[in-house]
């Protein structure tokens, strides 16, 4: 899967998960950052140690999601103090 949709893939998971945790928006460049890293790491992963890609596929794109929420939930546990 191309860099750009991984980008575009933690974009939006980002933001709707910053929507989701925390519905005043407090945090929200913060979390769009955290998602397009996750959803970047876990990209590539998959491109690595997943089946060969012949283009856009299911499974790259299931990997950036999880990648990008895993990412963004982990960073809310460790770093919150509520």
């Amino acid at each position: 899967m191309s860099v750009l949709m991984w980008i575009f893939i933690g974009f939006v998971f980002g933001f709707l998960t910053s929507r989701f945790v925390n519905k005043t928006g407090k945090g929200l460049f913060v979390d769009i950052g955290i998602g397009i890293a996750g959803a970047l790491i876990a990209g590539w992963l998959s491109s690595r140690f997943g089946p060969p890609e012949a283009g856009v596929n299911l499974y790259g794109l299931l990997a950036a999601i999880a990648g990008a929420i895993g990412l963004l939930v982990t960073y809310r546990m460790v770093f919150n103090k509520a």
